[in-house]
């Protein structure tokens, strides 16, 4: 077990905060969130305990290196055993837990303090939360209300444990998180502290940053297994309680303003913890839509090929600008007195077809509609035939645009949904062109081979060959043309002169000519 324990400051203020952070292989996000309670500044103490389940040399040489926040390192059984060790090592009047990918505004723990002083009745508080992406961009914002045992027992837990602070007293009466339930704990908490009496008040301030994370948006498979169980073992299972308590969240959440567009500034840390990155913007208050905007970001990460994603459509914006300059070039083509042609629409045409390439099909749709009646307009002084026949042969290409367009993108989504699933697949492998540069690296070779796959990415990978047949030799794989190893061969991947481990691998290739790709389902040495 590690632990380092810094000395308590010296004056004693007149509420001290224990802030406790579970941990586990996130010490990029650690720093950013230690930095967001060591910046706290006001009349209070505040004591920052992390407890973390051995994460490794990463996670000891962070916490030797800085001398604010109180670190353990051993093993526990789970997150919530993990904040229940950090709340035990507590001496504060106030008491929170902060996870990794969360951080405090800007003078969030002096507002806290003063409304607990103003405040010696109310026993929890919580506050209002901004949801951030991962490069701190706001997403949305999520104001409180005070919940109630019937909506959490019914549907969920509202309220974000980022931004709820409870008194001393309440860990001293021994209510502490059930660590049976590995996804539900927070809601069982926050029930079991309403059904004590316990009194509960809302601070409409925001106070602390999500960060809407792949990890962390609560959807899993256990999530609604636990959730299910415990209903049941409640008996809050009737459908019209359910609604009737959803009817009744939702009305208090309107009535809180949660639903109304706001200015809102936050401030947070990124990769450089040095300062908070500031941000002002407008936001809404639903989750639906930062959900959405992150799962999208996850899948254009995921679909990535040798950093590149699959997909790369043109913007409305620019699709429509691109739209105005045909508009003006076909007009301003049928001003040249070149005989008794009408060249608009032919450039409208060649314009459609441009944007069925990277054009987002509906406003592909969009376009071709104000082309037709710009190209009717174009040919009103011509003749009913003629203007006929090239109407109908404009519509004709825009139908087989359209159509082009439906194909291509379903082609593109097909290609990103296999690439996202060659990630997933628990076997290690790595993908290579045929010059040997790596254009590929799936989650399970990046923990394979304990490197991330921007490392890999566009290095040429070297090889020294050792199998059945075969002797020890360096081999390049631009010199395999069609005629890779088929026999299961170990070697080690030099990637910039290091050797991360002894592996194994089976060889494969797939496509031919410069689109040959060589793969490599690996695995360790023994």
């Amino acid at each position: 077990m590690f632990h380092n324990c810094h000395s308590p400051q010296a004056k004693r203020a007149s509420i001290k905060f224990s802030i406790v952070t579970p941990s586990f292989r996130q010490v990029a996000h650690l720093r950013r969130c230690a930095a967001s309670i060591a910046d706290q500044a006001g009349d209070f103490e505040v004591e920052h305990l992390v407890q973390d389940a051995q994460s490794g040399v990463d996670f000891l040489e962070w916490a030797q290196s800085q001398d604010f926040s109180d670190c353990v390192s051993e093993a526990d059984h789970g997150m919530y055993d993990a904040i229940n060790r950090g709340f035990k090592r507590a001496t504060g009047d106030i008491i929170a837990w902060l996870n990794c990918d969360e951080q405090y505004l800007p003078g969030a723990l002096q507002q806290v303090a003063t409304y607990f002083h103003n405040h010696p009745e109310v026993d929890i508080l919580i506050g209002d939360v901004v949801l951030v992406d991962e490069g701190m961009h706001p997403l949305a914002y999520r104001r409180s209300v005070v919940p109630s045992a019937g909506h959490i027992r019914y549907s969920h837990l509202s309220n974000f444990t980022a931004a709820t602070f409870v008194r001393r007293r309440i860990i001293d009466d021994g209510l502490w998180l059930d660590t049976r339930w590995k996804t539900i704990s927070d809601a069982v908490w926050m029930d079991s502290m309403l059904t004590a009496g316990y009194r509960v008040a809302v601070l409409p301030k925001p106070l602390a940053l999500f960060s809407m994370l792949g990890s962390n948006l609560g959807q899993s498979t256990k999530l609604f297994y636990e959730r299910t169980e415990w209903e049941q073992s409640l008996n809050c299972t009737n459908r019209w309680m359910r609604l009737y308590y959803i009817c009744c969240f939702r009305i208090a959440k309107f009535l809180a303003g949660a639903y109304f567009l706001r200015r809102v500034s936050v401030a947070g840390y990124t990769e450089d913890v040095s300062q908070r990155r500031q941000t002002s913007c407008w936001l809404g208050g639903f989750w639906s839509h930062a959900k959405s905007h992150v799962d999208n970001q996850r899948l254009r990460d995921e679909c990535r090929f040798s950093e590149r994603p699959i997909k790369k459509e043109l913007s409305s914006a620019m699709a429509y600008f691109f739209s105005a300059i045909a508009l003006v070039l076909g007009f301003l083509s049928d001003m040249i007195p070149t005989g008794e042609s009408v060249k608009a629409p032919l450039v409208m045409i060649f314009a459609i077809l441009m944007l069925t390439l990277r054009a987002k099909t509906r406003d592909l749709v969009c376009i071709s509609v104000l082309f037709f009646f710009c190209s009717a307009y174009a040919l009103r002084f011509r003749p009913p035939d003629i203007a006929i026949v090239r109407l109908l042969t404009f519509i004709i290409t825009a139908i087989l645009a359209y159509t082009s367009s439906t194909i291509l993108r379903d082609l593109e989504k097909w290609m990103g949904v296999t690439v996202g699933l060659i990630r997933r697949i628990p076997q290690p492998i790595i993908l290579t062109n045929r010059k040997g540069e790596v254009v590929l690296v799936n989650v399970a070779a990046e923990s394979l081979l304990e490197q991330n796959e921007s490392e890999f990415i566009g290095t040429n990978l070297s090889l020294i060959i050792e199998g059945v047949g075969i002797n020890r030799m360096d081999c390049s794989i631009n010199t395999w043309e069609d005629r890779p190893p088929t026999s299961k061969i170990s070697f080690n991947p030099f990637i910039n002169g290091k050797a991360p481990k002894a592996i194994t691998a089976n060889v494969f290739m797939v496509g031919t000519g410069k689109r040959r790709l060589f793969g490599f389902s690996l695995q360790e040495d023994e």
